[in-house]
C-alpha cells in the first residue's frame, strides 16, 4: 500500500500582524465607436449639406447644346432667331390666345366685380372689392394637367401683382363650374371667372399667367 503524502499545512495568520494590503487596478471604461459620438453626426449632416449646396449650384448651370455635325473650324454661321419664349417681358392682348407650358390661356375680359360673392348663408366678402378675370385654359400637352388658379395674378399700373381669392370663385361658381384645381385632359379646356381681392380705386393693367411647373416663364396679358 502506497504512502500518502499530508497537505501542506494551512498558513497561519498572526493576530499581531497587520492584514495583507488588497491592491485595486483601474480598469478605464471601454471607449464608444467613432460612429456613436456626436462630433461624427455633426461632421456628417456638414458634409451632406455642402454636397447638396454643390451639387444645386452645378445644376443652375446653364449647358450649350452643340448640333451634330457642325463644323469645328471657319467662322461661325450667324445664330438663327429663335421664336419669342414665353417670359414676363412678352404682352399680348385680350381675347388672344397665350401658350405657358402645356396650357393655352384666352383671357377675354377684366371687370369690376361685387364687394361680395355666394348666397345669402354662405358667401364670401372682400376686404375690399372683387375684379373678376374671365378666362378659358386648354390642355395643348400630351397628359392630363392641374390648371391652379395661382398660376393667374392681376397687376396694376403700378406693377404690383395680387392672387386671386380661390374661395370666392368657389361661392360665385353656379353648377360646379368654378376653375379652380381643375384636372384638364389633353385638347380638353375649361373656362371661368377668377375674383381677385383689390383695395378701392384699383387700376387694372395685365393678367399675368404661367403654365404647369412654372418652366416657360410666364406672359401678361394688358387689359388697356
Amino acid at each position: 500500500m502506497a504512502k500518502q503524502t499530508p497537505p501542506p499545512p494551512l498558513p497561519q495568520f498572526d493576530p499581531s500582524q497587520p492584514p495583507p494590503q488588497v491592491q485595486y487596478v483601474q480598469v478605464a471604461p471601454p471607449k464608444k465607436p467613432f460612429y456613436k459620438r456626436v462630433w461624427f453626426w455633426l461632421l456628417a449632416i456638414i458634409a451632406v449639406i455642402v454636397i447638396v449646396s454643390v451639387a444645386g449650384q452645378g445644376g443652375d448651370k446653364p449647358t450649350t447644346a452643340t448640333p451634330s455635325g457642325a463644323a469645328s473650324s471657319g467662322p461661325a454661321a450667324p445664330a438663327e432667331s429663335a421664336a419669342p419664349a414665353a417670359s414676363g417681358d412678352q404682352t399680348v392682348g385680350l381675347n388672344t390666345p397665350v401658350t405657358s407650358g402645356d396650357f393655352e390661356f384666352t383671357v377675354s375680359e377684366v371687370k369690376q366685380g361685387p364687394d361680395t360673392v355666394g348666397s345669402e348663408y354662405l358667401n364670401q366678402k372682400a376686404q375690399g372689392t372683387y375684379m373678376i378675370v374671365t378666362l378659358s385654359v386648354k390642355n395643348i400637352g400630351n397628359a392630363p394637367e392641374y390648371f391652379l388658379d395661382s398660376s393667374v395674378k392681376l397687376v396694376n399700373t403700378a406693377g404690383q401683382e395680387f392672387s386671386n381669392d380661390s374661395t370666392a370663385a368657389i361661392y360665385a361658381s353656379t353648377g360646379g363650374d368654378a376653375v379652380w384645381l381643375k384636372e384638364i385632359n389633353p385638347g380638353n379646356s375649361v373656362s371661368g371667372d377668377l375674383y381677385f381681392d383689390v383695395p378701392a380705386g384699383f387700376e387694372a393693367a395685365a393678367v399675368k399667367l404661367s403654365g404647369p411647373g412654372f418652366l416657360d416663364g410666364s406672359i401678361q396679358v394688358s387689359v388697356k
